[in-house]
């Protein structure tokens, strides 16, 4: 892996968006890819890991341990207060919005309904430099639209 790779973590317990994820991983060359289908499998390898991703992406319709469950853990572990988590999701409910936004997410994304669209916000999220991005309320939700091949928030 080049240095300049970046380290991605994608926990999704639907198999098609796996291979969805795992698709763009191959196409961009960008990043690396390591998933994860349950919240629990999520903690026990952040955990472990070392080093840690740079972006985790985080379901959260998933049974058994939900995604707001998971990222209210995320944020408890010391060594990952700093590490950004999106939350991306079929949901666009303002309470979850509100609620991932509270635990400390740093971006909240639903999902794109196109393969293309899904592509251009994965790029998008990779691209940013965490270390200088800093998430305001009106910057936290985005949606990939089709307008000038670019990201516009809502």
């Amino acid at each position: 892996m080049e240095s300049n790779t970046v380290r991605v973590f994608y926990c999704d317990d639907d198999q098609d968006d796996q291979m969805l994820f795992r698709e763009i991983e191959r196409d961009s060359g960008k990043f690396e890819l390591t998933l994860q289908s349950s919240g629990n499998e999520l903690l026990l390898t952040l955990r472990k890991s070392e080093p840690l991703p740079d972006i985790i992406f985080l379901d959260l319709n998933m049974p058994r341990k939900n995604g707001i469950q998971v990222l209210r853990e995320i944020r408890q572990m010391d060594k990952c207060q700093y590490v950004p988590v999106i939350v991306f999701s079929t949901s666009d409910s303002i309470d979850n919005i509100e609620k991932t936004r509270e635990l400390g997410a740093n971006l909240f994304i639903t999902k794109p309904t196109s393969f293309m669209l899904m592509e251009k916000t994965i790029a998008h999220c990779v691209a940013i430099d965490w270390n200088k991005f800093k998430t305001t309320v009106n910057e936290y939700v985005y949606t990939a639209e089709n307008k000038n091949d670019e990201l516009y928030p809502i």
